[in-house]
């Protein structure tokens, strides 16, 4: 049977990698490592398995920044709008197919 251990940040990384992992509990890993909680399960991943294998806390990077982040509630669109790596489909968009 496979027992699941706890994470904490004594796993080993085989462990680490093994098993699957809520986003809450990743969460909650990065809170007590005091690690950036943000981004998705993938980004948080990186973040604790590097922390293990380095014991470095790195600060959060974001390619994007926020500024220039294109608001898919508030932004015209038209048929040439480019699908952005932050799409969300939100009224704005849902109007715009429904025209």
């Amino acid at each position: 049977m496979n027992n699941k251990p706890e994470l904490n940040k004594k796993i080993s990384i085989q462990d680490f990698r093994d098993f699957y992992w809520y986003k809450e509990e990743l969460i909650d890993f990065c809170r007590s490592e005091n690690l950036d909680k943000r981004g998705g399960k993938i980004e948080l991943a990186n973040r604790i398995e590097k922390f293990l294998e380095t014991g470095k806390r790195e600060p959060y990077q974001t390619t994007v920044s926020k500024l220039s982040r294109f608001d898919w509630n508030t932004e015209k669109l038209t048929i040439k709008t480019e699908i952005t790596d932050n799409y969300q489909n939100t009224e704005n968009v849902r109007r715009f197919f429904k025209t």
